[in-house]
């Protein structure tokens, strides 16, 4: 028996040791993401064509949204030069939104990774429709929604539509633009002081 006291406190530490293991590995066992290859880049991003009536346009993006067609938004949206600039982090967009022209804001290694438009601007790509179901939430947050289904966008001198409304910490812009070949799209959100 004193041959096997040993033997058990090893076997006992052993077990230990492997289940404390196991539960390190569970809080740790998250996914860790890296921004992904930018493969839509300049003249090689095709998206779905839209109307150039701003008023054709507006009415079907408001049914879209209203009717949760999110399909039918994604091809309404600007997949190629996406414009985000927001102020708060739960207002930023998730992997694996890619951006061209801006290095994203890495959070530490496990959790996801976010992408924030930079402060001269940041043109983001929705490489896929998942892509962008992936980030519907923020992009149509309840204000944005809000926004977009009870405000009428006002016309800029250079053929942009843009919704705008103030809050305590500044400035935000929807915008409209006709793109080259693709017809009036949703281009993004501006944040200013």
């Amino acid at each position: 028996m004193k041959r096997l006291l040993p033997l058990l406190a090893v076997l006992l530490l052993v077990l230990t040791a492997v289940a404390a293991l196991v539960i390190v590995d569970r809080r740790f066992d998250r996914k860790i993401t890296a921004v992904s290859p930018v493969t839509l880049i300049g003249p090689t991003c095709v998206q779905p064509r839209t109307i150039d009536d701003f008023a054709v346009y507006w009415n079907q993006f408001q049914i879209a949204l209203n009717d949760h067609d999110k399909s039918k938004l994604f091809s309404m949206m600007d997949t190629c030069t996406f414009y985000w600039d927001v102020l708060y982090e739960k207002e930023w967009l998730r992997q694996p939104v890619a951006s061209l022209d801006y290095t994203p804001y890495q959070n530490p290694a496990g959790t996801d990774t976010l992408i924030r438009g930079a402060r001269r601007g940041s043109n983001l790509v929705f490489e896929t429709e998942d892509d962008f179901l992936d980030n519907y939430d923020v992009i149509f947050s309840a204000i944005i929604t809000r926004h977009l289904l009870g405000d009428t966008p006002a016309a800029a001198r250079d053929g942009r539509f843009e919704i705008r409304w103030r809050l305590k910490d500044g400035l935000r812009t929807l915008s409209f633009d006709r793109l080259p070949n693709a017809g009036y799209k949703f281009t993004g959100l501006q944040w200013e002081p």
